[in-house]
């Protein structure tokens, strides 16, 4: 699920995921809310603002505010317009037979923080994490995996800068002199449907395959039940 956890989220909406949820058919001249904050911040020509995409829009009124102002003006507008819950995107894999629900549930706990990459013919250094979350009643278990950190090269020109962001803020740039070697780890959740045997392993874009088979490989040789 790369920056999508949706089994195991952390918190609240972020305020770009709160913008995400907000349709553009609420982004009109009838909203008194962009009406009252566009005001506020003195932007006068807010009918011709809420004819641009809804990326300018707030781009825009961002740009126009304080942080703070802004995050609040995006909560007010969530919490009248937005749309909660997540988008799910799940590959399905069925297991042979049938996964024994209190085997998995008991051996996950002596996986969790280890390398797992030995139960399957992948590469991938995958560990258990210890969010697990279980459903007796329905026989279901969710689970959160995440792979071995990798680094990416990433370079500039003077163009296009690299820029080093705090608190939602440019501090610095950095030009054609410059690169970057920036961390990226995959989490990857599944839920186990342990009666039926199936497996939903997440499959947001950027998933590795070989990181689904391999989560799916593991779950089967620790909880399978011939």
């Amino acid at each position: 699920m790369s920056e999508n956890i949706h089994l195991f989220r952390q918190g609240e909406y972020s305020t770009q995921e709160m913008i995400d949820r907000i349709p553009a058919s609420a982004l009109n001249s009838g909203n008194g809310t962009i009406r009252s904050f566009c005001n506020e911040i003195g932007v006068d020509d807010h009918s011709e603002l809420l004819k641009q995409k809804k990326e300018v829009l707030f781009y825009r009124l961002e740009a126009n505010s304080e942080s703070d102002d802004f995050e609040d003006f995006v909560e007010t507008l969530f919490a009248e317009e937005g749309k909660r819950g997540d988008n799910f995107n799940y590959r399905l894999f069925q297991i042979p037979g049938n996964i024994s629900y209190s085997k998995l549930d008991d051996s996950t706990s002596q996986y969790k923080g280890k390398n797992i990459s030995e139960l399957t013919d992948q590469d991938d250094y995958l560990v258990f994490l210890s969010d697990k979350l279980e459903d007796d009643k329905e026989k279901i278990i969710d689970l959160q995996f995440k792979s071995s950190v990798d680094y990416n090269e990433l370079s500039a020109d003077d163009d296009i800068p690299i820029q080093i962001i705090k608190e939602g803020k440019v501090v610095s740039e950095y030009g054609s002199d410059y690169s970057v070697r920036a961390p990226s780890q995959d989490k990857i959740e599944a839920r186990v449907y342990c009666d039926s045997g199936l497996v939903a392993v997440s499959n947001f874009t950027g998933t590795k395959k070989k990181l689904q088979k391999g989560i799916v490989e593991a779950i089967t040789e620790i909880g399978h039940q011939p």
